[in-house]
């Protein structure tokens, strides 16, 4: 069938203001005005229901602006620029809502290709030549708007829908394989073509590739007047809606659409859809849909029963516990020998609340059903393998060495690993309750691999402060799913003594978590990262904090980064590593030996409440679409200047130790401070004042002088500790002569332990390591 061409003539730009408000938006977005113009031909063509149309004005009028003072950076929703322009026009605002429906499984780039080739297949880049990454470009500016709108609810309601109506998830696979981007734009632009003919009185569609997805494009468009269907039963819609969409599996993957007019048939079209990837073994799924129809996603890709599936969900859920409970996150450097002990904390700690609140039910997100049965399994499968972590963690020295050995060499094998703990956790179960196996004879190698993923996706969200409201879940490939083995892995059966899961690693994850796509990456130096609509930064770039759970925090918020006058988009903020030190020539240290008796009289223990006036500045610069950060503090005498480090603060003080709140009557600090006195605790400790955070001191102890200023206790952490040997305590109330005495004790079980563990053969002996209190 030749394709309809549309008509320009309806454009709301013809007016010289309205042309001059165009070229003025697209400067501020960095987009193209031919992309607009473009967009705007296609929103003519799709028919939209009118209570959508409103919908998405008031989309595009929100202004979330957060404001992060110390960058001077904007991030979220301007309301201004190309959202301004677009919500002017109605044609536009179809298009935008189309847009808005292709984003329940393709990223802002695909989308982009897709909306392409539909211009391309009616006739619209004949008369406004654009590139489909201009499209792209322009979907990704407005992007973030679409956060309020509800296509990935219809998305979500249809896959419920068709699955409670299959015999098996299996039965129908290609309803969530994709489909190339051309084939799917070509459906789409025929059938809004054949719905705008007059003459055309009904349009039927058969088929099930990428089924689900159409399917819901046209359910959030025009809900009004559709249609769906599945083996002649109506799911959706009432009978002889002018769209008809009936899925039906095709031997060969491709959509029968159909054109009826009075009393005749006019055209068949039959429209071919070839499967982007060879297909596995498995079906090739979505890049990512909805999280809550990850359930039938995975029932449908490893070809599992619903009862399989369900099962899938325990073991996550398990997984997912066991991980939070057991799990440690550590801070590991390049100076870390093989054989030295990283610091860690358990991963409780610095987990977000809201996680912590919904842990036991967060797979009812992915489409899990969480009622007290499945609590009831889970809590007692859980408890089995806690137990046998907990056996694990004490083996005896050579079976410590053999797993070191194997885990240094890459020959662990995280899934493997994983069932053979669950396997011994479930006979350990059977043979105390004397019944048959919790997980009903399934066979774990058919169901770790999905439960994996699933508890993998759930503990990347453990920073994030709060989840995007269109929250969604991923179709990893090998590599992917590698990350996800071995990040459960090493949370799960990582012993206490090993050092656990490094938070560079974690907080990467739950950045990329952030994102809908895999296409959005996120590196080890990224401050702050956009993409696909959203932005994801740290809560300490607003609120500086030195509290662990609040300095590991994400936030994610819809929209872009802005900076600059001219407030142009950035996709991300890096903070750029620098060991930049200076001090003047004169300079000589000032370190204070403690010293707190004169001629046998206590004198007290106080840190100096003053330290240098200073001013914290950042030297930003830009390459490319990224913004490249350096931030100093700088003494306002000039007497010295340093270097500091977002990242490494974070990541530093995600493993210190806080010391509990404590008091102390005046004559028990007397009676204190003799009996350490009489110990020699006070030898080799310093006082360092803050220009004195670079030392080369040797003193086993060292209390840095910050007169509680939040923003020098926060950057002190990632410029103190430059070598693996060092312990950092964080003081807030307590008075500095318990905090002296507290990190003495703690030093004291460390080296103690860790005579155990070179006695028993599991790590040589290295060095003693010294301890800074941030006072």
């Amino acid at each position: 069938m030749a394709s309809r061409a549309w008509d320009l003539g309806y454009s709301v730009f013809k007016a010289g203001s309205a042309v001059f408000d165009l070229i003025k938006a697209s400067a501020e977005d960095d987009v193209q005005c031919q992309a607009v113009l473009a967009l705007e031909g296609l929103g003519a063509g799709c028919l939209v229901s009118q209570h959508r149309i409103g919908d998405a004005v008031e989309a595009l009028s929100q202004r979330k602006v957060e404001w992060i003072e110390r960058l001077k950076i904007t991030i979220g929703l301007s309301g201004g620029g190309i959202a301004r322009v677009l919500r002017k026009s109605t044609p536009c605002l179809a298009a935008f809502l189309l847009a808005m429906a292709c984003k329940t499984c393709f990223s802002d780039e695909d989308v982009g290709s897709i909306l392409f080739e539909m211009m391309v297949f009616q006739g619209l880049i004949r008369q406004i030549p654009v590139s489909a990454w201009q499209v792209g470009q322009l979907i990704g500016a407005v992007s973030g708007y679409g956060d309020r709108i509800s296509a990935q609810d219809c998305f979500v309601d249809v896959a419920r829908q068709v699955q409670a109506n299959l015999c098996s998830p299996n039965e129908m696979p290609g309803l969530l394989r994709k489909a190339e981007h051309k084939s799917m734009a070509i459906i789409l632009a025929r059938v809004f073509g054949a719905l705008r003919d007059q003459d055309v009185t009904r349009v039927t569609m058969e088929g099930s590739q990428s089924g689900i997805w159409l399917a819901s494009i046209f359910l959030f468009l025009i809900p009004e007047d559709l249609e769906i269907s599945i083996y002649n039963k109506i799911l959706f819609g009432k009978p002889c809606s002018r769209l008809a969409i009936s899925f039906k599996e095709h031997n060969d993957p491709q959509w029968s659409i159909m054109e009826w007019k009075a009393g005749q048939v006019s055209d068949l079209i039959v429209e071919k859809v070839v499967s982007r990837y060879v297909s596995t073994g498995h079906d090739t799924p979505m890049d990512f849909i909805p999280a809550s129809s990850a359930k039938t996603m995975l029932a449908s890709q490893y070809r599992l029963s619903f009862e399989v599936t369900e099962t899938v969900g325990q073991l996550a859920a398990v997984l997912i516990e066991v991980a939070v409970e057991s799990g440690r996150i550590s801070q590991l450097k390049s100076s870390f020998s093989s054989q030295e002990t990283a610091p860690t904390v358990p991963l409780s700690d610095i987990c977000q609340l809201q996680f912590l609140s919904k842990k036991d039910d967060f797979v009812g997100i992915y489409g899990w059903q969480v009622n007290g049965s499945f609590h009831e399994i889970c809590s007692l499968m859980a408890k089995f393998v806690l137990s046998k972590v907990k056996a694990n963690r004490e083996k005896d020295a050579s079976q410590r060495a053999r797993f070191l050995e194997e885990e240094a060499s890459r020959r662990i094998d995280p899934l493997s690993h994983l069932a053979t703990l669950i396997i011994e956790a479930e006979v350990d179960a059977c043979s105390q309750r004397g019944q048959s196996r919790l997980f009903n004879n399934y066979r774990i190698s058919d169901i770790l691999e999905p439960a994996v993923r699933v508890a993998a996706e759930a503990l990347r969200s453990c920073l994030c402060r709060r989840l995007p409201r269109t929250c969604t879940f991923r179709s990893h490939g090998y590599a992917d799913f590698q990350m996800d083995a071995y990040i459960v892995h090493k949370l799960i059966s990582n012993p206490d003594e090993d050092g656990g899961l490094s938070i560079t690693t974690l907080r990467t994850a739950a950045i990329r978590k952030s994102f809908s796509s895999s296409v959005v990456q996120s590196g080890d130096n990224d401050l702050i990262v956009s993409g696909d609509g959203y932005v994801a930064y740290p809560v300490v770039l607003q609120t500086i904090s030195t509290s662990r759970r609040e300095c590991c925090a994400i936030d994610i918020v819809p929209g872009t980064i802005r900076w600059g006058d001219q407030q142009t988009q950035f996709l991300t903020v890096q903070q750029v590593p620098g060991d930049y030190v200076e001090f003047p020539t004169s300079f000589s240290g000032t370190e204070q030996s403690l010293s707190l008796f004169d001629q046998g009289r206590y004198t007290g223990f106080k840190a100096p409440v003053n330290v240098d006036e200073y001013s914290f500045e950042n030297l930003i610069s830009s390459s490319g679409r990224n913004l490249l950060v350096r931030s100093f503090l700088k003494s306002r005498t000039d007497s010295w200047s340093l270097s500091v480090n977002w990242i490494a603060s974070v990541e530093e003080l995600a493993v210190a130790e806080t010391i509990p709140n404590m008091t102390i009557t005046p004559k028990g600090e007397l009676l204190l401070a003799r009996a350490l006195q009489d110990k020699g605790a006070f030898e080799g400790i310093v006082l360092l004042p803050a220009q004195d955070w670079i030392t080369t001191s040797s003193m086993t102890g060292r209390i840095t002088v910050t007169a509680s200023d939040i923003t020098l206790r926060f950057f002190a952490a990632g410029i103190l500790l430059k070598t693996s040997s060092t312990k950092l305590y964080i003081r807030h109330a307590t008075p500095l002569i318990q905090c002296v005495h507290y990190a003495q004790e703690q030093e004291l079980k460390h080296t103690e332990r860790m005579e155990k563990l070179v006695d028993s053969g599991k790590y040589i002996e290295g060095e003693n390591r010294s301890w800074v209190i941030i006072a």
